[in-house]
């Protein structure tokens, strides 16, 4: 698994639970597998950019706070 996918699976995953919605309702709400969000927080999965707006826009969260996690040097998660 690579960097990217790690980092975005773990803030992926905090702002899904933090919006209270289930992976299976991401899931159904973007047409996908019973796996794909799992995959995805996970880090196992490659995300579609398209993909990713629209989990930010139904979490409403912020693109530029995930950049600003993504690219942090320090790792926090």
């Amino acid at each position: 698994m690579n960097e990217f996918n790690r980092k975005t699976g773990v803030w992926l995953k905090a702002k899904r639970k933090n919006a209270k919605i289930t992976q299976k309702t991401v899931n159904q709400l973007l047409g996908k597998g019973d796996t794909f969000t799992h995959d995805i927080e996970a880090g196992r999965q490659n995300i579609l950019f398209n993909d990713l707006l629209k989990i930010i826009e139904l979490y409403q969260a912020d693109i530029t706070e995930l950049s600003n996690y993504v690219n942090d040097k320090k790792g926090n998660d």
